[in-house]
């Protein structure tokens, strides 16, 4: 029974660290994108250029990242609306089929295929009558 019991024990240590540290790997790799973004801001002023190359390379940085944890970037422009991926913010005529994406706001991402964010989107309702 005690075995038991040290058994339970351990098993719900372990289900509480799983828990508590299963985004060590995640956060460990943001650390790298904090540190991109910290040696951007320490250009000088009036380097624009260097900033501008600082960020970009952050942004690189992020992606890379993001693919590893199987983050992927739900880009609508042009797709047909599809309300399990796409929250519509308005509608507004276009010389695009109604129902179509013209537009994005800000985009949407999955994480290993469930939707996290849904793109935010301005959709065609058809051609101006």
């Amino acid at each position: 029974h005690a075995e038991m019991e040290n058994l339970r024990k351990r098993t719900q240590r372990e289900i509480a660290d799983a828990h508590k540290f299963g985004v060590e790997k995640f956060a460990t790799s943001l650390l790298d994108v904090m540190d991109n973004l910290e040696r951007a801001l320490a250009v000088e002023e009036g380097n624009e250029a260097a900033f501008r190359e600082g960020v970009k390379l952050t942004l690189n940085s992020w992606h890379e990242m993001m693919t590893r944890f199987e983050v992927k970037r739900i880009d609508a422009v042009g797709e047909a609306f599809d309300p399990h991926l796409h929250e519509a913010l308005s509608q507004m005529p276009s010389e695009e089929p109604e129902g179509t994406v013209i537009a994005q706001h800000v985009a949407g991402y999955t994480l290993h295929g469930r939707l996290i964010r849904a793109a935010k989107v301005l959709v065609s309702s058809g051609p101006a009558a």
